[in-house]
């Protein structure tokens, strides 16, 4: 899952978990109400859960979960990756690259226009 996770004053901190693990795991876990130790033996580490968790726990820091629509061919059920749902959650469907030129062969495929 997604995250957006941003200062009490709209900082953004961080998009993904991926990208400041020991912080946004801490703030995760205040977010989804979990009661657990620390996980990390680093100092660094460490600290920077605590500040995530601790942060959420204050009101400092918001954890807002992103919505993601996964998108697929309306024809042959190609997975075509998936952008922001803006709120929703669920699939939206497109047409595919292959499938374009089986039933609109006369007109090139939108991201072949120039």
């Amino acid at each position: 899952m997604k995250f957006e996770i941003i200062t009490d004053d709209g900082e953004m901190v961080a998009e993904q978990e991926e990208m400041q693990p020991a912080f946004v795991k801490g703030a995760v876990a205040a977010h989804e109400g979990r009661t657990e130790e620390n996980p990390y033996r680093r100092n660094s580490f460490r600290e920077a859960w605590d500040i995530g968790y601790q942060g959420v726990k204050q009101g400092k820091v918001i954890v807002k979960p992103q919505s993601v629509m996964k998108i697929a061919c309306m024809y042959c059920q190609k997975d075509m990756g998936e952008k922001d749902g803006l709120g929703t959650e669920g699939e939206t469907h497109s047409i595919c690259e292959e499938c374009w030129k089986e039933r609109y062969p006369q007109w090139l495929y939108p991201s072949e226009k120039q």
